[in-house]
Order: C-alpha cells, then structure tokens, then sequence
C-alpha cells in the first residue's frame, strides 16, 4: 500500500470515528410529532406542539450588553448570566391564564425596555410591583409588596402574564440588567443561548425583520437537523431589532414550515453521511493535489 493509499485510508477511519459518536450521542435523532401523538398536556392554544431535542444544538445570538436572563417556564425557574460568567440563579412565577384575566408568559426572544425600582399596575387595580423589569409589552419581572405569593415562586404559575420574583431577587438583578439585556423565555429547552460581544471577532447585524427570518430559517435547520451542515455568521441582538413584541422562538407550528410537520426526519442522518464522505473525499483529494504539487516543486 502505497503512502497516498494509507493516508486516504486514515481519514476514511477518522470519518467513521466521528460518524459512530454522532450516533452514539443521537445528535440528529430530530423527531415531530401530529396532533394525534402528542400528550394533551402538550397541546396548548390549538397550535401542534414540535419537540425540538436542542439539548446538543443550539444557536448562539449576541450582546452588547453586560448580562442576560434565561426563563425556563417548565421548572418555573430563571438564570442571570454576566460577562465574567458568574450566574444567579433564582425562583419565578410565570403567567396562569387560569387566573381572571391571566395569560401564560410568551415564550421568545426578548430585551429589557426599561425598568422602575416601583411601578404601579394601571390594569390591576394600581397594583405596586416592585423592580419592575420590562421586556415584553406589558409584561415584565416584578415582585409585590406582600409575601403570598413567595410559596408559588419556583412551584407553579400564578400571576396574570408576568414573571414575579421574589423582592429580594428583584433587588439582587435590577441593576445589572439595563436597556437592551436579553431576556430568552422558553419551556424546557431553547434553540438558542445568548453569547457576549467579543470586539475582536465580526458579526453580523440585521434588521428587525430580517432578524426574524434569521431565526426561523435557523430553527427550521436545528429542528430537521441539518444545522451543522451550513456555516451561520454571528448575529448580533440589541434594542433595535428585538422591539417590544420580541421574536417568537421555541416550538409553536407559526414558528415551523409545514413541511416539515408530521414527519420523522431521517433526512439528516443521511445528510451527516454524505456531508462526511463529500468532507473526506474533498480532503483525499486536496491531499493527492499537494503530494504531486510538492513533488514536482522537489
């Protein structure tokens, strides 16, 4: 076996190698589910629920800003990241819409709009929420003057939309989020995390409705699992082009083309193969090209 032979051979092995720990880890197992298989507990608002197992793949979007808060409405339990990596994590009570007059808390990309140490609730009854964070409408993190509710924080949701902490927590975050802080409210899982602005690299910046798109064709691409076969610029988020509404992300259908609803996605396991053997044979080839290169230079 000749030298070239032998080193067409090692990548072809370290193809399989890496084929075999992507199926180990069942990195691409993307699954989506009809109405008919999925729990009602799962079926909310007449919308088709889509599992999206980003457990491994998400996409990362970034920020000027010096900390973000991540909600998890599943555990009903929130998370403040800062630059320097410390994190906080703290108890929330999300919207009941079996409250009178309650909605659930919108899942989605959002930023804080602006904030007050005390803001009266014109809608209920000039309720006092303190440290009031805005990030969406008029929805935000707050907490009330009395204790009753502190026994539902981190347990199960019971306000009228917003997200209540508890005051001492509101105290803790209110000034290390300001206008433009991230704020990505999801259930159980997120196709996307935020990451911090590093001057030395380069971004990409969209409008807000091109930002929109941006984020759904990326998560048409995590949900069919061909995420990682396409190269993403990095894309930059401020208060500019996440207004007060927000982008939807998550796993409703208006945020999915119907194409690719009902269907078991094989297509990207497939695709992981034939990008590995077009990659290896790409390589094989380049490696052929240098070898005669270097020995008619000799």
């Amino acid at each position: 076996m000749s030298f070239l032979e032998s080193r067409i051979w090692i990548q072809v092995l370290k193809g399989l190698i890496l084929l075999s720990i992507l199926l180990l880890y069942g990195m691409f197992s993307w699954e989506f589910y009809s109405d008919a298989q999925l729990p009602k507990s799962l079926v909310k608002r007449n919308y088709e629920q889509v599992l999206l197992n980003s457990s491994f793949i998400k996409d990362t979007l970034y920020t000027f800003q010096n900390s973000f808060v991540e909600v998890d409405l599943a555990t009903q339990t929130a998370k403040l990241v800062k630059r320097d990596g410390a994190q906080m994590q703290f108890k929330i009570s999300s919207g009941n819409p079996n409250v009178s007059e309650g909605i659930s808390t919108p899942a989605g990309l959002y930023v804080v709009q602006w904030k007050s140490k005390e803001w009266h609730s014109r809608q209920f009854d000039n309720t006092l929420m303190l440290w009031w964070i805005n990030f969406n409408q008029g929805i935000g993190f707050h907490g009330l003057a009395g204790s009753g509710y502190y026994g539902y924080l981190g347990v199960r949701p019971s306000s009228h939309g917003c997200v209540r902490i508890s005051r001492e927590d509101g105290e803790a975050i209110f000034p290390l989020l300001t206008s433009g802080s991230p704020v990505l409210v999801y259930e159980k899982n997120s196709p996307f995390t935020i990451g911090f602005l590093d001057s030395t690299d380069q971004y990409l910046y969209l409008k807000k409705d091109d930002l929109r798109k941006e984020i759904n064709e990326r998560m048409v691409h995590i949900a069919t699992g061909s995420y990682l076969l396409k190269r993403w610029d990095k894309v930059l988020i401020d208060k500019q082009n996440v207004l007060t509404d927000g982008h939807p992300i998550g796993v409703w259908k208006q945020n999915i083309p119907d194409q690719v609803h009902g269907h078991i996605t094989k297509i990207s396991m497939q695709g992981v193969v034939d990008r590995l053997a077009h990659l290896t044979l790409q390589h094989s080839i380049s490696e052929k090209m240098t070898d005669s290169s270097v020995a008619a230079n000799f």
